[in-house]
C-alpha cells in the first residue's frame, strides 16, 4: 500500500497494445498522513484501487475488452504478492551484496495467447558502501541495477504458493542513471521484444 500510494510512480504495466509502459496509480487515496498506520482499511482500499487501475490499463491494451473477472482477480492478487522487497533482499544476500535494494520499482508484463504475466522488480544494488550515492533515502542509487523476474503469475500450478518460494530469474546491468525509472526505461526495448514475439526469452538472456 505504501508503494502504491507513494507520490512517485513505482508500479507500471506493459502489455500488447500499449505503446509504452503505463503507471498503475490511484486516482484517489488516503493522504500521506493516513498511510503511516497502514490500517486494514487503507490496505483494502489500496488493493481495490490497484485492481481498478490495472483493469483500466489492460482494457486499453486489449482494445476495450476486459479481462475475465477470475483472471483479473488472480493477476491482481499475485501481482500484489510479488511486489515486495523481501525477495530482492534475499537475492542480494545470496549474491554476497549489501542487504539493500534501492528505489524499488515494479513492472507487470503481459504477453502471449494463452495470456501469461510476470512481475519484474527493479532496484539498485551495491557490493560496498562507497558505490552508493545520493543524499536522501529516496534518491540513493548505485551504478548497478538488477531486474528480478517472477514466474508466470497466471500459472495454475503456482496457486497458493507464496512468492517467497518462487524461483526468480535475474539480470544485472551497469547503469548511469539517477532514478530507477530511467533504468527501467532503458530496459524497455527487451520488454517490447518479448511482447512482440510472445516469448520471455529476451528477458531471460
Amino acid at each position: 500500500a505504501r508503494i502504491f500510494f507513494a507520490g512517485e510512480r513505482k508500479i507500471f504495466v506493459m502489455a500488447p497494445g500499449l505503446p509504452s509502459m503505463r503507471p498503475i496509480q490511484p486516482t484517489t487515496g488516503p493522504s500521506s498522513a493516513h498511510i503511516g498506520d497502514m490500517s486494514e482499511q487503507v490496505v483494502e482500499r489500496a488493493v481495490a484501487l490497484f485492481g481498478e487501475s490495472l483493469s483500466g490499463q489492460l482494457s486499453q491494451a486489449f482494445g476495450g475488452a476486459a479481462l475475465e473477472e477470475q483472471v483479473l482477480e488472480t493477476l491482481t492478487d499475485r501481482a500484489i504478492a510479488s511486489m515486495t522487497v523481501n525477495v530482492a533482499i534475499d537475492f542480494a544476500l545470496q549474491m554476497k551484496l549489501m542487504p539493500l535494494f534501492l528505489q524499488p520499482a515494479f513492472l507487470i508484463v503481459l504477453l502471449g495467447q494463452p495470456l501469461e504475466a510476470r512481475a519484474a522488480t527493479y532496484g539498485f544494488v551495491a557490493e560496498a558502501p562507497h558505490q552508493i550515492c545520493g543524499d536522501r533515502p529516496e534518491s540513493k542509487r548505485t551504478p548497478f541495477c538488477v531486474r528480478l523476474l517472477s514466474p508466470n503469475l497466471l500459472e495454475p500450478s503456482s496457486a497458493g504458493e507464496p512468492c517467497s518460494k518462487w524461483e526468480v530469474q535475474y539480470s544485472a546491468m551497469a547503469v548511469h542513471t539517477s532514478t530507477i525509472t530511467q533504468a527501467l526505461e532503458m530496459d524497455m526495448p527487451k520488454v517490447r521484444e518479448a511482447i512482440h514475439h510472445a516469448s520471455w526469452d529476451p528477458l531471460l538472456r
